[in-house]
C-alpha cells in the first residue's frame, strides 16, 4: 500500500491526491471493487479535522 503510505488527508485542501491514491492501491491489490476495504484504506490516511469527522460517523458509514 506504499501508494497511499505518504498521502496525508486533513480535510482543509482537495482529496483529489487521496482519491486517486486510494484508487491505485485498490488496483494494485484486486481490490478496486471492494469498497469496505477502500473505506479502511481511506482511513489510514486521514488526520486533523478530516479524521474526527471520520471517527464521528457512524459504524455503517464507515465501511461504505
Amino acid at each position: 500500500m506504499s501508494d497511499s503510505q505518504d498521502t496525508i488527508f486533513d480535510g482543509t485542501g482537495p482529496a483529489d491526491k487521496l482519491i486517486r491514491a486510494v484508487r491505485k492501491a485498490a488496483f494494485n491489490h484486486g481490490k478496486h471493487e471492494d469498497d469496505v476495504w477502500c473505506a479502511q484504506l481511506v482511513s489510514t490516511c486521514l488526520e486533523g479535522p478530516a479524521l474526527a469527522a471520520y471517527d464521528e460517523l457512524e459504524e455503517k458509514t464507515r465501511g461504505s
